[in-house]
Order: structure tokens, then C-alpha cells, then sequence
């Protein structure tokens, strides 16, 4: 065999390995949102998700800043309220880098009786896991902290709340695009607590296809 074709098989062979680690690596992060099914799974937005899903885009458009600006506040302990609030932090969060305003709001709501209670908490640990991220990002040496978190969500199935358990699971088949956010976002700070060459993080930012669904 010429030797061209043997480093080629070789680069082949090197990239199918490196992709298998990371699908094994990242397997226990798919099945905190119903596994790679779900993760996989084309649904339409739900009218009530659309804002919030606007609101947590990279690169959003003028058509989601103007949405999300006309969006009415309430002071209810309610999901519709909190989800509406998370809208408008998130996409300052993204949009400016200041995770403040975000991470007051999800250390308020925390504190408040009953909200604990009000369902699965998919849309607050989402918000988190950006906010979070948001720190890490402006500041150098964020490697261990990073690392911390993802420890944390291993262990407890989410920073706040765990999105591991019968009821996320429906939540997540029922909105699969939230899945693909969260493991988006997930993939991130995956990607800086273990460095950009990691295969786990690769994978899952590349796998969930988020802005691209």
C-alpha cells in the first residue's frame, strides 16, 4: 500500500476514534435530557417557548431583539413569569456579556416560596448554565471552576435544580429544541474546563445542531 494511502487510513482511523471518545464521553450528559433520541427529535416551537428560545441565541436578529424587548413583565411565582423574565435576562446576558441582571434573577427566584414546586425547572437551569458560562468567559483562569460545575451538574443533574428525573423527561420529549439548548450551552462550558481540543464538548456542540434546527 503506497504510503500516502497508509497515513490516510491512519488520519481515517485517528478521527473515528476520536469521535467514538467523545460520544462515550459525553453519553452521561445526553441522558440528563432523555438521550440522544430526544436530543435528535424535530418538533415545532411551542408558541410559549418561542421568546425564550429567541432569547438564547448566539446571533440573534433584530426581529428577536425587538421581540424580546416588547416582552411584558409580571411579578407572578409563576413559570409563565419566570420564563419571561429569563427571556430578557438571558438575551442581555448573551447580548453584553453581563450575567448580573440574569444571575440576581435566578438567586431571586430561589428564595421565593413555591417556585421550587412549579414543574421542571429546564428553562432556569438553561439560564444558569449561561450565565455561569458568561463569568467564566471574561475571566482567564476559569479552567477549575468550570470543571467544579460540570462536577456539580454530574452529581446533582443540574446547578439549581436536577433536570434528571420523570418529569424533565417528558418536558424534554415534548420540547426536544430545549434539549438541543441546553446541551449546547452545556457544550460550551464543557469546552472550557477541559480546553478546545477536548472530543466530549466537540461532540455535543456539533451533535445538538442548535442554531442550525
Amino acid at each position: 500500500m503506497p504510503r500516502l494511502a497508509l497515513i490516510f487510513c491512519f488520519l481515517i482511523s485517528s478521527c473515528i476514534a476520536y469521535l467514538y471518545k467523545g460520544a462515550s464521553d459525553a453519553r452521561w450528559a445526553l441522558d440528563l435530557v432523555g438521550g440522544e433520541s430526544v436530543v435528535e427529535s424535530q418538533k415545532d416551537i411551542l408558541r410559549d417557548d418561542e421568546n425564550f428560545m429567541r432569547a438564547i441565541k448566539i446571533n440573534p436578529s433584530k426581529a428577536d431583539f425587538h421581540a424580546i424587548e416588547k416582552t411584558p413583565l409580571c411579578t407572578d411565582i409563576s413559570m409563565d413569569c419566570a420564563d419571561k423574565a429569563m427571556s430578557k435576562t438571558n438575551f442581555i446576558t448573551i447580548f453584553t456579556g453581563n450575567g448580573k441582571p440574569s444571575a440576581d434573577l435566578l438567586n431571586a427566584y430561589l428564595k421565593e416560596a413555591g417556585y421550587a414546586d412549579l414543574g421542571c425547572h429546564a428553562k432556569h437551569e438553561i439560564s444558569r448554565v449561561i450565565t455561569e458560562t458568561s463569568y467564566l468567559l471574561a475571566r482567564e483562569g476559569n479552567k477549575e471552576k468550570a470543571a467544579q460545575l460540570i462536577d456539580k451538574i454530574k452529581a446533582n443533574g443540574g446547578l439549581d435544580f436536577s433536570i434528571n428525573n420523570y418529569l424533565c423527561g417528558i418536558y424534554f420529549s415534548e420540547r426536544p429544541y430545549l434539549a438541543r439548548a441546553y446541551m449546547y450551552h452545556l457544550s460550551i462550558l464543557l469546552g472550557i474546563a477541559q480546553g478546545k481540543y477536548s472530543s466530549e464538548w466537540l461532540y455535543l456542540y456539533y451533535k445538538t445542531g442548535f442554531f442550525e434546527s
